[in-house]
């Protein structure tokens, strides 16, 4: 269980990139993503499984689909991330149906197989319905879902864990606790190495399962975030 949420510096570096397309795709204009979507409402819906989704596939490398008829991207911006701590310089790629983004991704080298996937896309879902845009207290209601509070050891707090899929490989990305209820939220802080939980059991097996009402109104799926880098 534990490596399941072993961070490295190659995976704090994804989501610091990861991250930040998201927020940027959140802090858009609503109207304009809103038009947007309603514009491209019969394009193609796609699944998003642990394999990956359309022609992305983890562990594979990637190919550009583009300029074919799969649909579920159309253009591809390329880029540098340079992460000074570990002094490494990585290849950013983020996907656009269109101005949606649909996903993002790092590689090490161009040839690299994709490891680490974000999908953004509202036109992508979860084998059982869960997608971008919904809201988390739907969300975590349906099949296979698994929400709660776990310890962070580099944080020395709690974090919110969402996740689908076999060995609950999909993970349902958001805005860390600002999506929780203060009631809740104040449960995650005080998860701490020097707090009352860590008195009474182990920090590192210990958590706090969360229910609908635990999360804001307002709260929605922002990302799915999939991780294969501990996979052979």
């Amino acid at each position: 269980m534990k490596q399941i949420f072993m961070i490295n510096l190659i995976a704090i570096a994804m989501c610091l990139f990861s991250c930040s397309n998201s927020k940027k795709q959140t802090n858009a204009d609503p109207s304009a993503v809103q038009a947007e979507v309603e514009a491209n409402a019969g394009v193609k819906p796609f699944i998003l499984t642990e394999d990956g989704v359309g022609s992305l596939r983890m562990k594979h490398p990637f190919k550009n689909m583009s300029d074919t008829d799969e649909g579920l991207y159309n253009k591809v911006e390329k880029g540098t991330f340079y992460y000074e701590p570990a002094a490494m310089t990585l290849q950013t790629y983020t996907l656009y149906c269109d101005d949606v983004e649909v996903a993002n991704f790092m590689l090490e080298k161009q040839l690299s197989p994709i490891e680490e996937l974000t999908v953004t896309s509202p036109y992508v879902s979860l084998e059982n319905g869960v997608k971008v845009g919904m809201s988390l207290r739907e969300a975590v209601t349906k099949k296979g879902m698994e929400a709660m509070i776990m310890y962070d050891e580099m944080f020395d707090q709690g974090i919110v864990y969402i996740a689908y899929g076999k060995n609950l490989r999909i993970n349902v990305v958001n805005e860390e606790l600002d999506d929780l209820t203060e009631q809740t939220k104040r449960k995650a802080l005080d998860m701490t190495a020097n707090g009352d939980l860590a008195k009474t059991s182990e920090l590192e097996s210990e958590s706090i399962q969360l229910t609908p009402e635990d999360f804001k109104p307002e709260a929605k799926v922002t990302c799915f975030y999939i991780d294969r880098r501990f996979e052979e």
